[in-house]
C-alpha cells in the first residue's frame, strides 16, 4: 500500500514538472505579443472622443501594431479636426508605417497623408493657437504659440520625408505641389458590346 500511495503522489507532481518544461520552451521560442483590446476604453461614450482615440493609437504604435494604430489616428483626426495632438498621433502613425516600409516603396497615398499632417502640425494651422491663413503667416510670429516638442518633431518628419520644409513665404498649396507623390487613378466606363 505505501507503494501505490508514493506512485500516487509523484505522478502529478512529474506530470506538472513536464507540463512546466515544455511550455517554458514553447515561451522561450515564441515572440513576444501583448494580448491587448484596443477598444475597452471609453466605449460608455456615444460620442467619439478624440483623446481616448488619441491614446488607443499611442497604446497601438507601442504594441507595434501600425495599421490599428493608423486607423485610430484618424479616427481620433476626424472627431476633432484641430486637435493637433490628435494630428500628431495619426501622423506618427503613418510615419512608422512609411518607415517600415520604405520611403519608395510605400503607397503614394500613406506618404501624402502623413505629409499633410505633419504639415498642418508644423505650420500651426489647426487648433486653438492657429496663427496662419493657407499656411502663410507673419515670419517668425508662429512660433510664438506653436508647441515646441511638436514643432520640432514636425520639422523633423518633414524634413526626413522631402528634404526640406516649406520657405516662410510659400503657400501650402505650392509647397504640397512640389513634394507629394502623384497618386494614379484609372477611370473608365465599361461598354457592354452586344453584337452577339
Amino acid at each position: 500500500m505505501h507503494k501505490r500511495s508514493m506512485v500516487n503522489r509523484t505522478f502529478p507532481l512529474s506530470l506538472a514538472l513536464l507540463l512546466a518544461s515544455s511550455s517554458g520552451v514553447l515561451a522561450a521560442t515564441e515572440e513576444y505579443k501583448p494580448v491587448s483590446t484596443y477598444n475597452a476604453l471609453g466605449r460608455d461614450r456615444e460620442k467619439a472622443n478624440s483623446r481616448l482615440l488619441l491614446l488607443q493609437s499611442e497604446l497601438a504604435l507601442k504594441n507595434k501594431n501600425i495599421e490599428e494604430a493608423i486607423k485610430l489616428g484618424r479616427a481620433a483626426t476626424k472627431a476633432d479636426p484641430d486637435d493637433l495632438d490628435a494630428r500628431v498621433g495619426a501622423a506618427e502613425a503613418l510615419y512608422k508605417k512609411i518607415e517600415e516600409e520604405g520611403k519608395e516603396n510605400v503607397t503614394p497615398a500613406i506618404f501624402n497623408e502623413c505629409l499633410t499632417n505633419w504639415l498642418i502640425v508644423y505650420r500651426n494651422i489647426a487648433g486653438e493657437e492657429a496663427t496662419s491663413y493657407k499656411g502663410l503667416s507673419v515670419p517668425g510670429a508662429s512660433r510664438f504659440f506653436a508647441d515646441e516638442g511638436r514643432a520640432l518633431k514636425a520639422r523633423a518628419r518633414i524634413e526626413s520625408l522631402c528634404g526640406r520644409t516649406p520657405k516662410f513665404w510659400e503657400s501650402n498649396k505650392r509647397f504640397l505641389k512640389k513634394v507629394l507623390k502623384p497618386e494614379s487613378r484609372i477611370e473608365g466606363q465599361v461598354i457592354n458590346d452586344s453584337k452577339n
